[in-house]
C-alpha cells in the first residue's frame, strides 16, 4: 500500500466516523499523504478541525439511513 501512496497521482481516503481515534494495527502512511479524505457527517467538530489541518480538501457527507 505505501508503494501504490508514493506512486499515486491522488490519494483519496474513504473513511466513516468509526475510523476516527482508533488504533490500528499498520500504519500507510501519513493523512498528510492524503489528497482527499471523505468522511461522514457524524465526524466531531474537533476531529474535522484536526483532520482540516492535514488534508487540504475534506469532504463530509451525509449518509442516508
Amino acid at each position: 500500500n505505501r508503494t501504490f501512496i508514493a506512486h499515486a497521482r491522488r490519494v483519496v481516503v474513504l473513511a466513516d466516523h468509526t475510523k476516527w481515534g482508533t488504533v490500528g494495527l499498520h500504519i500507510i502512511g501519513p493523512l498528510s499523504a492524503a489528497d482527499t479524505v471523505i468522511t461522514d457527517e457524524a465526524l466531531a467538530a474537533e476531529s474535522r478541525e484536526a483532520l482540516s489541518a492535514q488534508v487540504d480538501d475534506v469532504r463530509v457527507v451525509t449518509v442516508a439511513p
